[in-house]
């Protein structure tokens, strides 16, 4: 069976809050819908609590991400990056400048991840299934070895058979 999927560039735009945007007092705050990668790394589209004002429109989704300060609070939250479903409050606190000319907007993040969510980290084998899996494996194995005096034991192939 077959499927299939459509998308419109439009449907995935988003304004970028660039450093510009950004002033002491200012915050944000919303869920990620989805995640993409620029030429400064890794972005994240948020659906916004409440809409912002950009250029005399009241915009309700948004794109974060590409300024060093909030690559520097993520890693200071303990975070590399982002995931979908993540709500995020961001705040400026601050603007320093910088030896390249253009100010660093700097940031407070704290972000609420459902414990229940397990895309951050590789799903669980039951341990029961995996250590059957390995006994049959030295089994299939042993069924080779007898002549020669080995099987694969737990230690891996070429254990005495005096040993296992």
């Amino acid at each position: 069976m077959s499927r299939t999927f459509k998308g419109r560039t439009e449907d995935a735009d988003s304004v970028f809050l660039s450093a510009e945007f950004w002033k002491p007092g200012v915050k944000i705050a919303g869920r990620v819908c989805r995640a993409f990668e620029s030429e400064n790394g890794p972005c994240y589209v948020l659906d916004l609590l409440n809409p912002v004002e950009l250029g005399g429109e009241s915009v309700d989704r948004i794109s974060v991400g590409n300024l060093t300060g909030f690559r520097m609070a993520l890693q200071a939250a303990g975070l590399q990056c982002l995931l979908v479903g993540d709500n995020v409050h961001l705040a400026c606190t601050g603007v320093k400048p910088t030896t390249k000319g253009s100010p660093r907007p700097n940031f407070e993040i704290e972000v609420t991840r459902d414990n229940a969510d397990t895309r951050s980290r590789p799903p669980k084998r039951p341990q029961h299934l995996a250590h059957g899996m390995r006994r049959a494996a030295v089994r299939d194995v042993n069924a080779l070895l007898p002549r020669a005096g080995f099987c694969a034991g737990e230690a891996g192939v070429g254990v005495p058979r005096s040993h296992t």
